[in-house]
C-alpha cells in the first residue's frame, strides 16, 4: 500500500513553498504523527503577492495528537525550515471550531 504521504495535490497553485519545503513537511509529519495524516497549507503562503510570514499548517489525523507529539513537530519544521510554523490539529470526522473550519476551507492540500 502506497503512504498517504507520497502524493501531491495542490489546489492553490501559488503555495510559496518549495519542492524542499513540501518534502521536509511531508517527511516530519509522516514520522512524527503518522502516514495517515492529510496535511493543509492555509494563511500567506498561499499569497504570491506576500512576502516572508510564518508556515500555517492544518494536520488532519486519524487519531488525536498529544500535545508532546504536536511540540515535537512544531519544533522539528521550525529547526528544518528556520522559519516559523504555526499548526492546528483536527481529528477526521470531529466537528471542526469555527477557525479550523476557516482555516481547512481556505487552504492548499500536500497530500
Amino acid at each position: 500500500m502506497k503512504s498517504r504521504l507520497l502524493c501531491l495535490h495542490v489546489i492553490n497553485k501559488k503555495m510559496r513553498l518549495d519542492s524542499q519545503e513540501i518534502q521536509t513537511v511531508r517527511a516530519a509529519v509522516e514520522t512524527i504523527v503518522g502516514d495517515r495524516s492529510e496535511i493543509r497549507v492555509f494563511g500567506s503562503r498561499l499569497d504570491d503577492s506576500k512576502r516572508g510570514g510564518d508556515l500555517d499548517l492544518l494536520i488532519e489525523s486519524e487519531d488525536p495528537v498529544d500535545a508532546l507529539t504536536r511540540a515535537d513537530l512544531k519544533w522539528s519544521l521550525e529547526e528544518k525550515l528556520a522559519l516559523p510554523v504555526d499548526i492546528i490539529f483536527l481529528e477526521k470526522g470531529k466537528n471542526r471550531s469555527a477557525f479550523q473550519e476557516l482555516a481547512f476551507s481556505r487552504r492548499g492540500i500536500l497530500c
